[in-house]
C-alpha cells in the first residue's frame, strides 16, 4: 500500500516539521500555529484509493498556555491588567511575571554602569526561549518623546540577544531558557549626558 498525508487537501511534503508524509504515521515536530490545519491521508493499494476522515490540529499559541497557569484571571487580553499594578498582561507574559500578584518586581532595571573606565547607561530584562511569539527591542533616545527611539539589541522569539547597528558596548544573554539580559549602551554618559533606554516588546 501507498500512503500520501494531506493538510487541508494539499500534499504533505517531508520538512522540519513534517516527518512521514507517504508512510501510515505521520510525524509533526515543533508546531506552531500555522501549522493547524485538518489533517488526512490517502491510502492506495490494488483494490483502490480511499481518503481518510480529516483529523483537527488545534495549536494553542504560547501566550494561551501561559494563561492556563493562572486560572480565574478577570481579563485575559493582551492589554489586561486584572491585578491593577499598571503593568499588562503582555509585559507580565514578555517578562515571566505573575498577573495575579500586585508587584513590579521583575521588570527592567536601569543603571549607570561602568564599561572600560567610562559611565554608560546599562539595562537589565528577563527574556525566556519559551516566549516564542515574543520580539524584544532595547532601543535608546536623548528624549521621551515618542518618535526618535532607536533599536540597538533584538532578541526574536526569545533567542539570543544581539548587536543592531554597533549601538552596544556590551551585551550579556546566556541564550537558554528564562535569563537575564544585560545590554549596556555604546554611547557614554559623558557624550550624551541625557540618555533614555527601553525594551520594547511586541508579538509579530
Amino acid at each position: 500500500m501507498a500512503y500520501q498525508w494531506l493538510k487541508n487537501g494539499s500534499t504533505l511534503t517531508n520538512n522540519g516539521v513534517v516527518g512521514g508524509a507517504t508512510t501510515a504515521n505521520l510525524t509533526l515536530s515543533g508546531v506552531q500555529a500555522p501549522d493547524a490545519g485538518n489533517y488526512s491521508v490517502v491510502v492506495s493499494s490494488d483494490y483502490g484509493t480511499v481518503t481518510s476522515n480529516a483529523a483537527v490540529l488545534t495549536v494553542q499559541s504560547a501566550y494561551t498556555a501561559w494563561l492556563a497557569g493562572f486560572p480565574g484571571l478577570s481579563d485575559t487580553t493582551l492589554a489586561g491588567d486584572p491585578e491593577g499594578d499598571g503593568i499588562p498582561n503582555l509585559a507580565e507574559y514578555a517578562f515571566s511575571l505573575d498577573p495575579t500578584a500586585s508587584s513590579t518586581s521583575g521588570l527592567p532595571v536601569v543603571q549607570v554602569t561602568a564599561f572600560n573606565g567610562q559611565s554608560h547607561l546599562q539595562i537589565q530584562f528577563r527574556c525566556d526561549a519559551a516566549r516564542t511569539d515574543i520580539t524584544y527591542r532595547v532601543e535608546v533616545s536623548n528624549s521621551l518623546a515618542p518618535a526618535g527611539w532607536t533599536e540597538i539589541a533584538l532578541s526574536v522569539g526569545g533567542a539570543p540577544t544581539t548587536d543592531i547597528g554597533g549601538g552596544t558596548a556590551a551585551i550579556a544573554d546566556s541564550g537558554i531558557g528564562l535569563r537575564t539580559v544585560t545590554v549596556t549602551t555604546a554611547t557614554t554618559v559623558a557624550a550624551s549626558p541625557k540618555q533614555f533606554v527601553r525594551v520594547r516588546i511586541s508579538q509579530p
